[in-house]
């Protein structure tokens, strides 16, 4: 079963952490991370070395200190 963006937001926003893969819309992984910055809650980007730095800085803005990229 795949979970939706709304999901993961949900999830972030009662304090669970997620990993998702980086070949989500980068609007989407922001909204994510965004959505746990008052929890704390960590999103782990897989896959993240074949992204633009700048929008790893933009998911990274969304809860900053609470974001991992997997550069793998």
């Amino acid at each position: 079963m795949t979970k939706t963006t709304d999901d993961l937001c949900s999830i972030m926003r009662v304090g669970g952490s997620v990993k998702v893969p980086g070949t989500l819309k980068i609007n989407d992984l922001c909204d994510i991370a965004h959505a746990g910055a008052n929890y704390r809650s960590q999103l782990i980007v897989s896959g993240a070395n074949s992204m633009k730095t700048e929008d790893i800085c933009k998911i990274a803005r969304a809860n900053p200190g609470n974001v991992l990229f997997e550069l793998d």
